[in-house]
């Protein structure tokens, strides 16, 4: 049996982007497919602010309300076997992130 070799050539899209995210929502799709949706979830820029200025014409503390908003960036479509490949691939390089912590403490 001979060795194959094959060349891949890896190419960007003109509308390339990386999205920061610290979130995902989703699950398996009704035909079985793993749909995952990437966000970012944040306190959200106040439209309005509203300053309350005691009688000493200082500055008052305003209760804030504990809200947060999810911006989803980008939503993904895999089957199970690419899932499972990418599973794969990401805990190789955690492992690998964290033998690399071990080193430098």
């Amino acid at each position: 049996m001979s060795d194959r070799k094959i060349s891949i050539f890896q190419k960007k899209k003109e509308d390339y982007d990386i999205h920061t995210v610290n979130g995902a929502y989703g699950g398996i799709s009704p035909r079985g497919d793993f749909v995952i949706n990437f966000f970012h979830e944040h306190r959200d820029i106040p439209e309005k602010e509203e300053i309350q200025i005691d009688e000493k014409g200082e500055r008052e503390s305003p209760e804030e309300e504990e809200s947060y908003v999810r911006d989803f960036k980008v939503g993904i479509s895999l089957s199970p076997e690419q899932a499972l490949n990418i599973a794969n691939w990401m805990i190789e390089h955690i492992e690998d992130y964290k033998e690399r912590e071990e080193v430098e403490e």
